[in-house]
């Protein structure tokens, strides 16, 4: 599937920059690359091209053999471009399975996540990480945690993520049982992933995953997760900047 490219702007700048009639809420404009990019109302991003796609895959599993790139490019790459600043990532095994040998012959799926969101993003981005203590951790510091995943910051070519936060939250009672302990919230919109970024390792998908996307009054419980989360770690938090 062909990426798609969206910017989303306020009313003033849709009739004076690009000629929007009053009736007129999206338009596909010639980029000077030979590309195109879909120009959207703000107050009508809803009804975007590129979320109404997203609304139609939800709940289509991401099937085995299934390119990295494709799962991406078909699933994320509009929001990465949206202007949506901040990022949450929830992954109840998304640190420890970066410190997996198994991952270490490629990239794992979360420092893979992290590339592509950095070189997709039209402009700075701040990501939220929560994730688990596993036993790996045992007898390290969240400043510990911090300073392992330093390197992927490091080594981001566009620099357009700024800062990673991350929240380490007890493996016991902290990661809710009924679900929603897997998934990836761009403000408003959320994709539910049965696997979380474990999708993302090696060069195809090596297992079948669910996937649904969420908007509306439907992402305030994602936010309420967030939000425990956050209680739960405590003062197990760090910030690692660019």
């Amino acid at each position: 599937m062909a990426a798609v490219k969206l910017a989303i702007v306020d009313d003033t700048c849709a009739e004076v920059e690009f000629g929007f009639s009053d009736d007129c809420d999206e338009q596909t404009h010639p980029l000077s690359n030979g590309q195109k990019i879909d120009i959207c109302r703000m107050l009508t991003a809803n009804h975007a091209r590129a979320f109404v796609t997203a609304i139609e895959q939800s709940g289509t599993h991401v099937e085995i053999r299934t390119t990295f790139q494709s799962i991406w490019d078909s699933r994320f790459k509009s929001l990465a471009s949206a202007p949506i600043k901040q990022i949450s990532i929830v992954d109840r095994y998304a640190i420890e399975r970066h410190h997996e040998p198994s991952a270490q012959s490629g990239l794992s799926g979360l420092e893979r996540f992290i590339r592509l969101l950095d070189t997709g993003a039209t402009g700075p981005r701040h990501v939220i990480l929560y994730s688990t203590w596993t036993e790996r951790f045992r007898g390290k510091s969240i400043d510990d945690v911090a300073d392992e995943l330093r390197p992927i910051v490091e080594r981001l070519t566009a620099k357009n993520i700024k800062r990673i936060k991350i929240f380490m939250v007890p493996n016991t009672g902290g990661f809710r049982d009924d679900g929603h302990d897997r998934f990836i919230r761009f403000g408003d919109y959320v994709w539910d992933i049965g696997l979380g970024l474990e999708i993302f390792e090696g060069a195809f998908a090596s297992k079948k995953s669910s996937a649904s996307f969420k908007s509306g009054a439907a992402v305030l419980s994602y936010r309420q997760v967030e939000q425990d989360l956050s209680a739960n770690a405590g003062t197990k938090s760090k910030e690692v900047n660019v």
